[in-house]
C-alpha cells in the first residue's frame, strides 16, 4: 500500500524488495501534494510518528482531502499511531484528528516561521500541545475495505470476502468461479451450482408493462456476475438486491428463454435460493470434527479448549478423533455438554493448534 515514508509519485520497490503504492496514484492526492512530501523526506529523512510529519510537511501544499485520501488508503499506517478510523472520529468540539493535526501544525509552523524572524529566536522552545485521536475502534473489515477501493482503485490489504472463507470453502462449488462461469458456461449446463459474493451493484426498476423487475451483480476473488429477477423472482429475491450484501446463491445453468426458435441455444445461471453469508454458518454447520494426535491432548489444551468453549457458547456439535500414529489406532468420542458456535475466534485458534485439523459439516 502508499506509505508517506517510502511512497514515491509512481509505483517503486522498496529495500525489502516489496513493489510500493505510487502516491499519485491514490485518489484526491495530487502531484504537489506528494512532491512536497518526497522533497521534505529527502531533505530530513523520513518522518517518526505523525506529528513530525505535520510539523514538517507544507500545509499550504499537503490539504485536508490529501490528508483524508492517505488515511483511507492505509499511505498513515505505519506513522499514525492509531486506526485508520480515529483520524475521523470527532471529539468534543465535533473536530477530527486530521483536522485537529492540521490545527497543530499550522501553530507549530507559524510559530518556528515567527521564531526564526526574530533577534532571540534560537533561544526559544515552541511548546504546542499535541493532539491526540479519540479512543476508538477500526472500521468493520469490509468499511475499511471499500474506502481503499475508492482510493486506490482495489483491494489491497484484504478482501471483503476473506471473512467468509470458511463458508466458501464448505458450502460453495469447488473450482467454479464467476469469471469461469462467464468464460465457459456452455461446460456447467443443467449442473446445479452454489456460489459467493458481494453485491456491488443493485437496481430495482419497472418494464413498460408496469412490471416490477430487479437485477444486482455479484463479485468474487476473480469477477462478476449479473443476475437478472422478474416476476416471481422478483418477488423472492428482490430484498437481496440491496449494495454490500454479502450473499451465497444457489441454482443451475440452463437454458435462457427465447422468444423464438432462431439461433443458437443459450445458456445462464438461473439462481433458486439466495442466503446472507453472514447466517450460513448458523443454519448450515451441525457440528465441527477435530482430528489430532493423542500427544496433542494434555492439560494446557484442556484448558485452552474449555476456555475458547466457554467464549464461544453456540448449537454447534464437537465431535473428536484422537488418533495414535505409533499404533495406527483412534477413537472417537463427543461432546455431550459442550456446543459452541463457529465464530472466527474459536477457527482461528484451532488453526493455529499444530499438528490438529479440523472440518464443519
Amino acid at each position: 500500500g502508499p506509505d508517506v515514508n517510502e511512497s514515491y509519485n509512481k509505483f517503486t520497490v522498496n529495500k525489502k524488495g516489496e513493489i510500493r503504492f505510487g502516491m499519485t496514484a491514490v485518489r484526491g492526492v495530487g502531484d504537489g501534494a506528494v512532491s512536497e512530501i518526497i522533497k521534505e523526506r529527502n531533505k530530513n529523512g523520513e518522518f517518526k510518528d505523525i506529528y513530525d510529519f505535520t510539523e514538517r510537511v507544507n500545509l499550504q501544499s499537503v490539504s485536508k482531502k490529501n490528508w483524508e485520501a492517505l488515511a483511507c488508503s492505509g499511505g498513515f499506517d505505519n506513522v499514525g499511531g492509531c486506526f485508520r478510523a480515529q483520524f475521523f472520529i470527532p471529539d468534543k468540539n465535533e473536530l477530527s484528528f486530521i483536522e485537529n493535526l492540521l490545527r497543530y501544525g499550522n501553530l507549530i509552523q507559524n510559530e518556528r516561521n515567527m521564531a526564526q524572524q526574530s533577534l532571540f529566536g534560537g533561544a526559544q522552545e515552541i511548546a504546542v500541545q499535541k493532539p491526540k485521536p479519540v479512543p476508538g475502534d477500526e472500521w468493520p473489515s469490509v468499511v475499511k475495505l471499500e474506502h481503499e477501493k475508492n482510493y486506490i482503485g482495489m483491494y489491497l490489504t484484504a478482501h471483503p470476502l476473506d471473512d467468509y472463507k470458511l463458508e466458501i470453502d464448505s458450502f460453495c462449488t469447488k473450482g467454479v468461479s464467476f469469471q469461469k462461469l462467464n468464460d465457459d458456461i456452455d461446460t456447467y449446463k443443467g449442473r446445479e451450482i452454489t456460489l459467493a459474493g458481494m453485491v456491488a451493484e443493485a437496481y430495482e426498476g419497472m418494464n413498460k408493462n408496469g412490471k416490477m423487475f430487479a437485477n444486482l451483480t455479484l463479485t468474487d476473488y476473480e469477477g462478476s456476475l449479473k443476475l437478472f429477477f422478474f416476476g416471481q423472482d422478483h418477488i423472492s429475491f428482490a430484498n437481496f438486491c440491496k449494495k454490500g450484501l454479502f450473499l451465497m446463491v444457489k441454482g443451475k445453468v440452463q437454458p435462457r428463454f427465447r422468444r423464438n426458435d432462431d439461433g443458437p441455444l443459450m445458456y445462464e445461471f438461473k439462481a433458486s435460493k439466495i442466503e446472507l453469508l453472514s447466517e450460513v454458518r448458523n443454519t448450515k454447520v451441525t457440528r465441527i470434527s477435530i482430528d489430532m494426535p493423542v500427544t496433542a491432548v494434555d492439560e494446557q489444551f484442556v484448558a485452552e479448549l474449555t476456555h475458547q468453549c466457554d467464549k464461544n457458547k453456540g448449537k454447534i456439535n464437537l465431535e473428536f478423533n484422537i488418533f495414535d500414529p505409533e499404533t495406527k489406532t483412534s477413537v472417537q468420542l463427543f461432546s455431550r455438554n459442550v456446543r459452541v458456535q463457529a465464530t472466527n475466534e474459536f477457527l482461528d485458534y484451532l488453526r493455529g493448534k499444530e499438528g490438529i485439523l479440523f472440518k464443519i459439516n
